[in-house]
């Protein structure tokens, strides 16, 4: 009888509450699609592009526009210009007439059709959509996950703290492929894991499937890439089978000496790398490259080698080759052939380019050289915040015996975290947002610690989420007495006082959140100290452009587009900045590139001197150069005179000048 009223009296049931929170997802999905969509799309265009998202820019719009004239010229590297046609156009990535092949043209197709459908051609809002969808639909992607994999306070928690952090709001707005590559990979995990977990042979198959069309299109965003996915969904696999097979605790000590071991290897392996003296391939006669993948095969292999092994692991692989075959059939048809056609087109600089780009890029040889890995730990911090007290908590949950409920998600999202950041550091060259792809997994496990912190406290105390609160607290009044401070001391007075009313608005929430963590009362913590962090990124970048750095080089780059007619040619002395060739609106090749084409062994000087015998033995050559104030030097002798000229007032302060001349060369230096 009490059984039954409770049935019929109103108490919810198992069904019934999974219902209810499955029809209310779309609210979850609204708010952080808001969230990120304000963050990444206010002001995007609002402020210059620097000179990465430039190199995007500008060949995203030869590949828009129809009839780029011209379309590819003669430059430094030995190569027979292909036929312009439509194919070749939207295939061959091209940059201020040089083609540029050290990227996957996935990132400039994507831009060069919202260029398109926008009407109005590349600008900067253009240029950058394309990473600002990406964003919002990374943190819609993370939080699908999260629901599968936790409660949806939890994903919640972790999709608002992706949407709100510092990597997603500076790589969701910048041009360049980051954040798709961010997306696609994020997919592709996200549907590994759907496909292990599916209760059916066809739903397996269909995300085995929609994973391997993701791993493509992300290696169509930036080639082979995807393929480090390998070291963590291996050691994934292989703790799967051993959990599978025994209990959670062995499995789970297994795991961790195996992430010990992996650790110690990449630490060997940085130190034989970096430091000339362990340099061991010297006595064996081998290459620099090969000797630093076979260092890296043994430090890197040997513990997975070992993991393998000891859990089974070949069942689960080779339970996975059915789908794994033709998919990674799939996907490496989704850009191969593309690299096999710029290999057809140009048959001595691609292959160049392609090895710089990926083996000469992870080894640390021909222009590269070994770069310390303690980059990536500021990197993680940085983009972490301000969510950076979560951080010890997300990389611990995963390996502790009380979580055995959500092991699976807790190590698989940890698996994701650490073997992007180990294998990244392992390689040569480090860029702080190769690191990118892994914060949608570790906002996952910091929304996980943060639902424990907050609501649950089966883990932490309320003492520590009181003292963690009141932290963010008293941050918030330290921020808007360092911003007053700097506001009267320092030079930028106009850019300090629009930041000291933005950090006062935003101090309004997290004081609040300080108070109420103070008083014991945690559960708007999250959600307040995510409206503070919105409120500096709006108030950031709504009054950035009045003190954009980059303005003085667009202020140039649009005199060029006065002063110089559009029929007249116009060149660059030396290699030009891709910020000045977009904001011009015109194709500026370098002076020396037809001369450094004609002689690939000769040096700069030689170059320039014969450039500058060209020129007297012309005068109506070249009549409009772009270059910097010191080039007058050269130019001057050659009757050249500055029409305008702008010095920078941040970075490197250059002056920035346009040269022209008519008529005879002057005999003697110009004033």
């Amino acid at each position: 009888m009490n059984t039954a009223e409770g049935n019929h009296g109103g108490t919810r049931q198992p069904g019934d509450r999974a219902r209810a929170r499955d029809a209310g997802a779309w609210r979850h999905y609204l708010l952080v699609g808001t969230i990120a969509g304000l963050i990444v799309l206010w002001r995007l265009g609002g402020t210059v592009m620097e000179d990465h998202e430039c190199h995007l820019a500008i060949t995203a719009r030869t590949m828009a526009d129809p009839n780029p004239r011209p379309w590819i010229v003669e430059g430094d590297e030995p190569y027979e210009i292909p036929k312009r046609t439509t194919l070749n156009r939207w295939l061959v990535p091209v940059e201020n007439g040089r083609p540029r092949l050290v990227k996957t043209p996935l990132p400039y197709w994507v831009a060069a059709v919202a260029g398109i459908a926008s009407g109005s051609g590349m600008t900067n809002f253009t240029s950058r959509f394309p990473a600002a969808a990406c964003a919002v639909l990374t943190v819609c992607v993370t939080l699908a996950l999260g629901r599968r994999m936790f409660s949806p306070r939890a994903a919640l928690c972790g999709a608002v703290m992706l949407a709100t952090s510092v990597g997603l709001q500076k790589w969701g707005r910048d041009a360049r492929p980051e954040m798709m590559l961010c997306l696609l990979i994020t997919t592709a995990m996200a549907c590994f894991y759907a496909g292990l977990e599916a209760p059916r042979r066809r739903g397996h198959v269909a995300w085995m499937a929609a994973f391997w069309i993701a791993m493509g299109l992300a290696s169509l965003a930036k080639q082979f890439v995807p393929l480090l996915l390998s070291w963590p969904l291996l050691a994934f696999l292989f703790w799967r089978q051993a959990a599978g097979a025994g209990d959670d605790r062995s499995a789970l000590k297994r795991l961790r000496w195996f992430l010990i071991a992996s650790g110690v290897g990449l630490a060997v392996h940085v130190a034989v790398t970096s430091v000339p003296a362990f340099h061991w391939w010297r006595a064996a006669g081998l290459s620099p490259g090969t000797g630093a993948y076979v260092t890296m095969a043994l430090c890197l292999g040997l513990p997975m080698l070992r993991y393998f092994l000891a859990s089974g692991g070949w069942r689960p692989v080779v339970r996975l080759l059915p789908t794994a075959i033709p998919g990674a059939a799939v996907m490496a048809a989704m850009f191969v052939p593309w690299m096999l056609y710029m290999v057809r087109l140009f048959p001595d600089l691609a292959p160049q380019v392609f090895s710089g780009q990926v083996t000469e890029r992870a080894a640390g040889t021909g222009l590269w050289t070994v770069e310390r890995p303690d980059r990536y730990i500021l990197a993680l911090l940085t983009f972490s915040l301000p969510w950076l007290g979560f951080v010890p908590g997300a990389f611990a949950v995963g390996l502790m015996d009380r979580f055995r409920e959500h092991r699976r998600a807790l190590v698989y999202l940890l698996l994701w975290s650490v073997g992007l950041i180990g294998l990244f550091s392992a390689a040569a060259a480090k860029r702080e947002h190769y690191i990118l792809p892994m914060l949608p997994a570790l906002c996952l496990l910091m929304g996980f610690v943060a639902e424990d912190v907050f609501f649950r406290h089966s883990w932490i105390r309320p003492a520590l989420a009181r003292a963690l609160g009141v932290g963010y607290g008293v941050a918030a009044v330290v921020g808007v007495a360092a911003a007053a401070v700097a506001w009267f001391v320092a030079d930028e007075k106009l850019q300090w006082g629009v930041m000291f009313w933005v950090l006062v608005a935003a101090a309004v929430p997290w004081a609040t959140a300080g108070w109420l963590a103070g008083r014991g009362r945690f559960r708007y913590m999250v959600w307040l100290l995510a409206a503070g962090i919105t409120i500096v990124y709006l108030g950031w970048w709504g009054g950035h452009p009045l003190w954009d750095p980059r303005r003085d080089v667009y202020d140039f780059a649009q005199k060029v587009r006065q002063e110089v007619p559009a029929n007249e040619p116009l060149y660059h002395w030396g290699d030009p900045q891709a910020k000045v060739v977009f904001y011009s609106g015109r194709t500026i090749p370098a002076a020396q590139w037809r001369f450094q084409r004609a002689d690939p062994d000769a040096d700069s000087n030689q170059i320039d001197a014969r450039l500058c015998d060209n020129l007297r033995s012309d005068p109506d050559h070249m009549k409009w150069i772009v270059g910097y104030a010191p080039n007058l030097t050269e130019l001057g002798p050659l009757g050249y005179r500055p029409k305008f000229s702008l010095t920078e007032r941040h970075f490197k302060k250059l002056t920035y000048a346009i040269y022209h001349r008519s008529g005879t060369p002057a005999s003697g230096p110009a004033p």
